[in-house]
């Protein structure tokens, strides 16, 4: 009672306009969070993911310096429920670069993140390379592996990848809400690696776009011929090059590959679909080598 009388009190010295302008903020919270959720959840520095971290109740522990007092409050947890935040969190940037005076985010913790928030996401952008983990916990959780079923969950995601190992194409090929791969043309792709993304697909349609520059698109010799009833589709993406043409093509590659994912422009890039053999037309410039 002491309590709400000591609130009345305050609200009473506030100016009306100021009363009806939080009122209004706080009607507005729902939309505007559901908005922000849905395209702005970009954690790109230790801090900003540990902080998602504590929004969602996920454990920081005691001494991290983005924890909270004992009974200090996290967020508005019923404004946060009406809101409904976790249904509309469906696109996801992570590459938590170490903030000064914060710690490294760890492996476990990106994971424990995904379990959360994979069942609503359909794009997820995710920089392994600033997460700390030693060997033995990289040995015991194994991301990529599909028998500890850490992307189970992720049921609407379309996955980018800028390599395409063995382990990494059975971990894509196996996700079955999987509609979309876009990957980096490896320089030894054969006519048997784009085989088992026909006979390993498990889901069913998917839109492979190999990406590369021009000249070093060819289809593989040996590749089967496609169909319309073909449930995986082959196409090409070409990378633009500079006037010299000089760049590092790996280099080149990556960086247009993660820059159009987070700006969402790589779905939409303009692509052709790979020839059949027959199909094939000698290139102006560009050795053809197997």
């Amino acid at each position: 009672m002491q309590v709400t009388e000591q609130s009345q009190t305050a609200f009473n010295a506030l100016p009306l306009e100021l009363f009806i302008e939080v009122l209004d903020q706080l009607g507005l919270y729902p939309a505007a969070s559901q908005y922000l959720y849905s395209h702005c959840l970009y954690l790109n520095t230790s801090a900003n993911l540990s902080c998602f971290r504590r929004t969602l109740g996920l454990d920081l522990g005691a001494r991290h310096p983005n924890s909270l007092e004992y009974f200090q409050p996290i967020k508005n947890e019923d404004a946060f429920k009406a809101a409904n935040i976790l249904v509309h969190i469906t696109s996801l940037f992570i590459s938590p670069e170490q903030t000064p005076g914060a710690p490294l985010i760890r492996l476990s913790q990106i994971v424990d993140l995904c379990n959360i928030v994979g069942p609503t996401l359909k794009r997820l952008a995710l920089d392994l390379s600033p997460v700390y983990s030693t060997s033995s916990e990289a040995a015991k959780i194994k991301p990529h592996v599909a028998s500890n079923r850490i992307f189970e969950t992720m049921t609407k995601t379309k996955a980018m990848r800028n390599e395409m190992t063995k382990t990494m194409r059975g971990f894509c090929l196996q996700i079955p809400s999987l509609e979309t791969l876009a990957f980096i043309r490896p320089d030894a792709l054969q006519a048997s690696d784009i085989e088992r993304m026909f006979t390993e697909f498990t889901g069913t349609l998917l839109d492979v776009s190999l990406v590369d520059i021009y000249p070093n698109h060819h289809t593989p010799l040996g590749t089967r011929s496609w169909t319309s009833d073909d449930r995986v589709k082959i196409h090409e993406l070409d990378v633009p090059t500079s006037y010299y043409g000089d760049e590092d093509i790996l280099v080149l590659c990556d960086g247009w590959v993660w820059t159009n994912a987070v700006n969402g422009t790589l779905w939409n890039q303009g692509r052709r679909r790979t020839k059949n053999l027959n199909e094939n037309d000698l290139k102006p410039f560009g050795a053809m080598t197997f």
